[in-house]
């Protein structure tokens, strides 16, 4: 305590509380000790987040596409119904099988592809147009999908909830290094090939 504070408090005449009062002085440097202390926990939090995110992504992709086409290849989808409304209003109930059969095999291949780094702008390519596909029910099968005005159905709500799967996939490729970029500048800027 500086003798200005000890000056103060003579001053106040309330010598007798001193310890009290050199407590509640010493609280702003306990503060920045607990501060510093949430500071470092939160930087490392971000960091191992940060190193984690491209293979939890991957996993995560790979589960979701993998295992709806394996179920949609079994023949065991709940999605069937909406895929054959989707197909009669497109191209014809009698393509059917064969477009939900390709949608399938495209699904288990997204899930493969994105556990390949290397392979990742493929993987996301192949996203875009599935997502472009299985977002179709939107506009051209509303009574399958909507409620009423902005109320989706369950099923709408299955297709809305791709808009995470879209920024889980961006920011997997957000971790990829460019192509264009040589191998010798990758190791030195510490970004790794994806």
């Amino acid at each position: 305590m500086s003798r200005a504070e000890v000056a103060l408090i003579d001053d106040l005449d309330l010598v007798g509380r001193a310890p009290e009062l050199r407590q509640v002085l010493a609280l702003p440097s306990r503060w920045a000790k607990a501060k510093d202390r949430l500071d470092a926990l939160d930087r490392k939090s971000i960091a191992i987040a940060r190193a984690a995110y491209p293979t939890m992504a991957r996993g995560a992709l790979f589960v979701v596409f993998f295992w709806f086409g394996f179920v949609k290849l079994l023949g065991q989808s709940e999605a069937i119904g909406l895929a054959r409304a989707l197909t009669a209003r497109t191209v014809g109930v009698a393509h059917f099988m064969i477009m939900f059969r390709a949608l399938a095999i495209i699904e288990c291949l997204i899930g493969v592809l994105c556990l390949i780094p290397r392979m990742v702008r493929w993987a996301i390519a192949l996203l875009v147009v599935h997502m472009a596909v299985a977002s179709a029910p939107l506009v051209l099968v509303p009574e399958m999908t909507w409620q009423s005005a902005l109320v989706p159905t369950m099923t709408g709500q299955y297709i809305i909830k791709n808009v995470l799967v879209m920024v889980a996939a961006c920011g997997l490729l957000a971790h990829a290094s460019p192509r264009s970029e040589p191998a010798s500048l990758r190791s030195l800027s510490g970004i790794t090939p994806r």
